[in-house]
């Protein structure tokens, strides 16, 4: 029921045969005016994997058979459109309503045709007939050819859609929206919708990793790792995405923090770089050695405002005395949330010395219940 379109050169047998495209500098000014006889040439279009393969490796567009050998002629022309979604030009407009009214008349055809096969009287059509059909063919191959017509000119009149001309920032609002419950991104779990949306098309991918905003609230599970130089190389591409944007992030290590601890120091140094964009930061599984680590940051987190502490050990066999103070020029923060966090003796003047007096002043007490 179907043809292909392909890319290199132009065969034409029968209605069945198949079209390639050949790869030369024609223009679609100079294509426009050749006759059918000549249309051989176009430029090397980068095909999209929506197109099928044929035998011999190369990429093809599936057409229906019964499709007039004009309409196939002038697809030559547009055929990167029916592979992608971008929008087309102003000649490509025309070029695709001139395909549709040419496939509305050989449905009309069709149904002429039908008529007259399921008629009992001759019936003539007043439409001049520029392609033959087959009169032999039964109704229920009409139908059928009839059906693939009228899907494929939906496909045609879909490439001229206003959905193909919006602009970039307004599929990155549509894509902000979706997100906007305020979920992680999870930058390890290629299903994420910041993913998904960017393999719909290239005009999707470019427009969600444009999208600082899109980025900017990232969940780093170090048990996802396997390769952990990639996982860094993909951290790092994740923060330049965010650009300057405030960033909220969640780093868990996991149970891999018993057989690898330096990836969690790993993926933390990454972060420190960027911490002058930090707004909130949460850390989970954080080993002490860790958490001395984050001293680098002290003095370097203005935007800071929120820090949650999720089964941290901040206590060293012994009795020796740990204290840090990396968030203690922190002139934002205003909340700080600690869930099952091993303090040990040194208890309020451990981690956070400004941070656990501003947590300290919120604790009820007697005399303000």
């Amino acid at each position: 029921m179907f043809t292909s379109l392909q890319t290199d050169e132009v065969t034409r047998e029968e209605p069945n045969s198949t079209i390639i495209m050949s790869s030369s500098s024609t223009s679609d000014d100079q294509l426009s005016n050749l006759p059918p006889s000549r249309i051989g040439a176009s430029r090397n279009y980068l095909l999209d994997n929506t197109a099928s393969t044929s035998r011999d490796g190369r990429q093809a567009l599936s057409l229906p058979t019964c499709l007039p050998l004009n309409v196939q002629h002038l697809l030559i022309i547009i055929q990167h459109l029916l592979l992608t979604n971008d929008p087309p030009s102003a000649q490509h407009s025309v070029i695709i309503s001139k395909c549709v009214r040419l496939i509305d008349t050989h449905v009309a055809r069709l149904d002429a045709a039908m008529a007259l096969t399921s008629s009992a009287k001759p019936y003539i059509s007043t439409t001049p007939l520029r392609m033959p059909l087959n009169r032999s063919a039964s109704i229920d191959e009409q139908k059928t050819q009839r059906a693939d017509l009228q899907r494929f000119r939906e496909r045609v009149q879909s490439m001229d859609s206003v959905v193909r001309r919006l602009p970039q920032e307004i599929w990155q609002e549509v894509f902000l929206f979706v997100r906007a419950h305020g979920e992680w991104v999870d930058i390890f779990d290629l299903r994420d919708s910041v993913y998904t949306v960017g393999q719909v098309c290239q005009q999707w991918r470019r427009a969600s990793q444009s999208c600082p905003r899109l980025w900017s609230r990232i969940l780093i599970l170090v048990s996802r790792l396997v390769d952990v130089p990639q996982g860094e190389s993909h951290l790092r591409t994740v923060l330049e995405r965010s650009r300057s944007v405030p960033l909220d992030f969640g780093l868990d290590c996991g149970r891999r923090i018993v057989s690898a601890p330096e990836t969690h120091a790993r993926m933390l140094s990454v972060l420190m770089q960027h911490s002058s964009r930090w707004r909130s930061a949460e850390f989970s599984a954080m080993s002490l050695n860790d958490a001395l680590l984050l001293e680098n940051v002290r003095g370097r987190v203005p935007e800071l405002e929120s820090i949650t502490l999720s089964e941290v050990c901040l206590q060293r066999t012994g009795s020796e005395r740990i204290v840090t103070s990396a968030f203690e020029i922190a002139p934002k923060l205003m909340r700080v949330d600690l869930h099952f966090v091993t303090l040990g003796r040194c208890c309020w003047t451990l981690v956070l010395k400004r941070t656990f007096s501003i947590c300290e002043s919120r604790i009820p007490t007697a005399s303000n219940i």
